[in-house]
């Protein structure tokens, strides 16, 4: 199946990188209600963040489709600062805790942000596959 947007085919790579956008946006919020509801709304601070990230790949999918190329930088640079931060607090729980089994994060609490860096890298990844590329060069060349 093959999507046209103004006449152009968009590359089947880059509907994949935008699906998973739209799909890790969605996971960011329902993320937050889970934790905030198990927590009791104590930190509904916390939940705002989830909704501004949903809308900020919600516009980066959207650049995406109609190929502007701010959209592809965004695409980029955002997710790849979200892993580097995310992997840099990671990093600093592991030098912090050490061996304290008391402090290890229990495995479906771990689920969640595997999956986003997995999912992150993934669409990342796609976004700069050579197809994808072309696509956003003027005059298509």
């Amino acid at each position: 199946m093959s999507l046209e947007l103004d006449g152009v085919e968009v590359p089947r790579s880059l509907r994949v990188a935008v699906g998973i956008f739209l799909v890790y946006g969605l996971a960011v919020v329902v993320n937050a209600v889970i934790w905030q509801s198990l927590s009791g709304w104590q930190e509904a601070s916390d939940f705002p963040p989830a909704i501004v990230r949903f809308l900020g790949v919600g516009l980066i999918s959207w650049g995406l489709l109609k190929r502007e190329r701010w959209a592809w930088w965004l695409g980029v640079v955002l997710p790849s600062f979200w892993i580097l931060s995310a992997g840099l607090g990671v990093v600093a729980y592991w030098a912090l805790v050490g061996d304290e089994a008391d402090l290890v994060i229990p495995l479906p609490a771990a689920i969640f942000p595997l999956a986003s860096f997995v999912s992150l890298g993934v669409a990342v990844g796609l976004l700069l596959k050579r197809d994808v590329r072309m696509a956003f060069r003027k005059n298509g060349g």
